[in-house]
């Protein structure tokens, strides 16, 4: 209530009256916990977000990337299998080596995986601008898988902060496959907290990966305030981290190959 008023620039007790009535007589507003630790949201979500992309200039950012993430997030299930419509003869070449250093490495094959990964590296210098930045993606993604497969954590971490760099934040297919990458690296034992400071070593691309943030934050065992929305898509995050857990390196992330 504090907090409200402050923002509010009112009295506490007329803003804790006001919030009552909001509660209790129009469901306007949801009260969770008690006492000092009392929280108030808006019970309209759509609302919510739009309040919060219109009037709060700092929370604005982490909304649009939220709902970036969110597309592309729930997205990729449906985009699994498909064919990108008319796709260049680039794009079709990349998208071969990265399905063939996947299978390589499912088929116990990792060092082969690296020389497809340097295949990519190589193609990306002769790829036109619209795919070069996915032919670098892939190389960093396949060559970070490997070493997973033959037990370096230490270069795989190296491998996924190279693969962040690569990362755009206005890519769609980029998202789930950052997620996967994610999620295999959870699964072969880094810790959370040190995956947490690579997200959030680019502010910029940070506020794209929320949901994916303040999942590995759960899953570390903080307890997290955030936006509902965000809490919301945190948890599916979690649960295909878990997902991943079960199966790794069993699946590869849908793709059509989408424009850098």
């Amino acid at each position: 209530t504090g907090e409200i008023a402050a923002r509010a620039r009112m009295d506490v007790r007329t803003v804790s009256t006001m919030l009552g009535r909001l509660v209790e007589q129009r469901g306007a507003v949801v009260r969770t916990g008690t006492g000092r630790k009392r929280l108030y949201a808006v019970a309209e979500r759509l609302y919510s977000i739009y309040y919060k992309l219109r009037r709060e200039r700092d929370e604005a950012a982490i909304v649009q990337g939220l709902l970036h993430f969110m597309a592309a997030f729930y997205r990729a299930a449906e985009l699994a299998g498909r064919r990108a419509a008319e796709p260049e003869l680039q794009a079709e070449v990349a998208t071969a080596l990265f399905h063939r250093g996947m299978n390589q490495i499912r088929s116990g094959r990792a060092d082969e995986a690296l020389l497809t990964a340097g295949e990519l590296d190589g193609r990306r210098h002769a790829a036109g601008h619209d795919v070069s930045a996915s032919f670098n993606w892939m190389a960093r993604y396949v060559r970070m898988s490997a070493e997973l497969s033959r037990g370096n954590l230490v270069a795989a971490v190296k491998c996924f902060c190279s693969l962040y760099t690569a990362f755009v934040p206005g890519n769609e297919t980029m998202i789930p496959e950052l997620v996967e990458a994610v999620s295999m690296l959870v699964t072969a034992g880094v810790p959370e907290r040190e995956l947490v400071g690579v997200l959030r070593s680019d502010p910029q691309k940070a506020v794209r990966v929320v949901p994916l943030t303040v999942a590995l934050r759960q899953r570390d065992g903080e307890a997290v305030r955030a936006p509902a929305e965000v809490l919301e898509v945190a948890a599916d995050v979690r649960k295909r981290i878990d997902e991943t857990g079960l199966s790794p390196l069993s699946t590869v992330p849908g793709r059509p190959l989408a424009p850098a």
